[in-house]
């Protein structure tokens, strides 16, 4: 059973260690074609080939505003910090085995240093996944508050261009992650204009809410349409939408439920129902 657990994480290690180097030389190797690629059409095919490799802006904003996501980012991929955390780690534990001061035997070491080297090459990736995750459900969740914001400054008066910017320094307090996404695209709408600004956030965040809030300012700039109650509809849609997909969960947390119900509390019931008779069955014979 040690020789087992050794060798599962072993391969565990191995296959991390290997995802990550093919990782950085197919981010090497897009970089090299966009600089070297010179038609439009060209690049643009790189780049959605290599659009789940190179970082996106949302990420950089991740990283900017969290430090376990940017601490955790360049932990995963730097793999001279791996060894040297997992030096640091496991020199002391092998130093107080040579001393004598634990007893460790050769299969209990092999697993403990395997275990720590697996610690560090799984965890980091997947703490980043997890708060990414995070802050990108916070976004989906707080930016109804973003649109009844922007909805008050346009019937008060205010063009797009100034209530995106009134509301992108306010929604700090809210959300920082947000809040950086709304002060780039007003910085980009002062240099290319505010439909290419809004075009370009509907592109590189990967969000629906985000999507149909650029969709509907776009419609009212080009065709200069009323929009304080599509804001006030888009809001109530959004905050409907979470609602359902909460409803969902809960929907789904019965048949989740199922197995731990099964395991934990049926087949010690039947231990305990027939548990007795089974023991005087086993005393007569």
């Amino acid at each position: 059973m040690v020789y087992i657990i050794s060798f599962v994480l072993f391969l565990i290690g191995v296959r991390s260690i290997l995802l990550l180097i093919y990782r950085n030389r197919r981010i090497k190797k897009v970089e090299k074609l966009i600089n070297f690629s010179t038609s439009a059409d060209d690049k643009k095919n790189i780049l959605t080939y290599g659009s789940n490799l190179i970082e996106t802006q949302l990420d950089k904003t991740f990283k900017k505003n969290s430090k376990v996501v940017s601490m955790s980012s360049a932990l995963d991929q730097n793999i001279k910090v791996k060894a040297l955390l997992f030096a640091i780690v496991a020199g002391p534990i092998l130093a107080l085995r040579c001393f004598g001061w634990i007893e460790l035997d050769d299969q209990m070491l092999l697993i403990v240093m395997l275990g720590i080297l697996s610690v560090i090459i799984i965890v980091p990736a997947r703490v980043q996944a997890a708060v990414t995750q995070r802050h990108f459900r916070r976004i989906s969740n707080d930016i109804p508050y973003a649109i009844d914001l922007l909805a008050v400054c346009i019937q008060s008066g205010m063009t797009v261009e100034a209530s995106l910017g009134y509301i992108a320094h306010k929604m700090e307090m809210i959300n920082k992650d947000l809040s950086s996404l709304l002060i780039r695209t007003v910085l980009r709408a002062d240099v290319s204009g505010i439909n290419t600004a809004l075009e370009q956030l509907s592109s590189e965040i990967n969000n629906e809410e985000v999507r149909m809030l650029c969709s509907t300012l776009l419609q009212s700039t080009k065709f200069g349409s009323s929009i304080y109650a599509v804001l006030i509809d888009l809001s109530k849609e959004i905050r409907q939408m979470q609602l359902l997909a909460m409803e969902e969960k809960v929907a789904a947390l019965s048949a989740k439920m199922t197995f731990p119900m099964i395991a934990f509390i049926l087949f010690p019931l039947i231990a305990i129902v027939a548990g007795p008779g089974l023991i005087k069955m086993s005393s007569t014979l």
